[in-house]
């Protein structure tokens, strides 16, 4: 009997020593990647918008609770949960009526009146979670072009190139938008950044000025916030200009390099974080409890009971 009571207060420490390892060692690396196909139909008043999206899991843990979204001003769409196992690819539609509208400049344009007709920039944010519930984000933008569009090989407003280049600055990256437009008669352009809803554009919208030359220099940054888990995250800056009545649009794209410790989000071990679809901390807490009350059943059942002496 004693042997068996030692048994088991063996076993209950190695449950306990699992336990600990698999608390912090939680989850794998998830890694959405995010394919978008869209397509225009232009009417009196109106935009049919049809976008496919595409987005595979190449981490090795699950995505949970993933959907796209996307909208602008007066209209926002959001696709149906879906969970994303490794190596799986999970797809949405969206068709839907805009009116021309509501894709007029507002707040986000500042102090320029950019045409509806051309290109326009739109954000699409994938949301998900982890196995610890904790939400994240990942941004793509989209170009819509509104017919009719500017004639490329007569326009003198087209921007011949652009660069950006970018540094890291604790936890904020820096980074200096550098183009130079064909001669023309644009004086100012608008700078817009999006990220991850975790990382902190300093100024999310500005103007620039266009030099006589046509050369335009932006300068901007963006913080992280939250910490975020070991991986690469898109920023992208979006040049919008009007050009001979009609709304021209550039997007660049750089990366936000994490370098911090593992969190819940990283790999950190092999271990599994599940047993047929239950959460192994959970069925390790349930196994634990069980061999507690064994514990103590047996040691009440083996504990020698004093004789009683008649008096």
């Amino acid at each position: 009997m004693p042997k068996l009571k030692a048994a088991l207060v063996l076993l209950q420490l190695s449950f306990l020593l699992i336990f600990a390892i698999s608390a912090s060692a939680h989850a794998g690396s998830i890694s959405l990647q995010t394919q978008s196909t869209l397509r225009v139909t232009k009417l009196e008043n109106s935009l049919i918008l049809e976008v496919d999206f595409s987005i595979k899991n190449i981490g090795d843990d699950s995505a949970l609770g993933v959907y796209p979204s996307l909208g602008k001003n007066t209209w926002q769409w959001r696709g149906k949960q879906q969970t994303i196992n490794p190596q799986e690819t999970k797809t949405w539609k969206l068709k839907k009526e805009i009116s021309l509208e509501s894709l007029k400049c507002r707040s986000e344009c500042l102090d320029l009146a950019l045409p509806v007709q051309g290109s326009i920039p739109l954000v699409s944010y994938t949301f998900y979670k982890d196995q610890g519930q904790q939400q994240y984000t990942s941004v793509q933008v989209l170009e819509i072009k509104v017919p009719p569009l500017a004639d490329k090989n007569i326009s003198n407003n087209i921007l011949e190139w652009g660069s950006i280049d970018s540094y890291r600055d604790g936890n904020s990256l820096q980074f200096e938008v550098q183009g130079r437009l064909a001669q023309g008669n644009v004086s100012k352009i608008l700078m817009r950044v999006f990220s991850s809803k975790h990382l902190v554009a300093d100024e999310p919208q500005k103007v620039l000025q266009v030099a006589e030359d046509g050369i335009i220099i932006g300068e901007n940054m963006v913080t992280d916030v939250n910490n975020l888990a070991n991986g690469q995250y898109p920023i992208f800056v979006v040049l919008e200009w009007e050009a001979d009545g009609y709304r021209e649009s550039k997007i660049l794209s750089t990366m936000f390099a994490t370098d911090i410790a593992p969190s819940e989000n990283s790999e950190t071990s092999k271990l599994p974080t599940s047993l047929k679809g239950f959460p192994l901390f959970l069925v390790l807490s349930l196994g634990y409890i069980l061999l507690t009350g064994l514990l103590g059943y047996f040691s009440a059942y083996l504990t020698p009971k004093g004789n009683k002496s008649k008096g």
